[in-house]
């Protein structure tokens, strides 16, 4: 899966729940996602890493921001078929 997509699926799902790990990640995306991959992102500026191996989005970047309330305006869920 192209990195901007697998990118677009952590953004969808960290937006609908306060952080996340690893593992979760992994689990609810259904993708492999690398912590290379998650620290990549911190280093941009769209996570931020709370507590050890757990992460969530940085709203305070306006892009996260802007990304956050079109999935809501669109009421874009990717995880429908997925208990939460």
């Amino acid at each position: 899966m192209p990195k901007c997509r697998a990118r677009l699926r952590i953004i969808s799902f960290l937006s609908t729940v306060e952080d996340a790990s690893l593992y979760e990640l992994n689990s609810y995306c259904g993708i492999k996602i690398t912590r290379k991959m998650l620290e990549e992102m911190v280093k941009q500026g769209f996570l931020t890493k709370t507590l050890v191996n757990r992460y969530k989005l940085n709203m305070e970047n306006e892009v996260i921001k802007e990304l956050v309330r079109f999935f809501k305006k669109i009421k874009y869920n990717p995880f429908n078929s997925v208990q939460l």
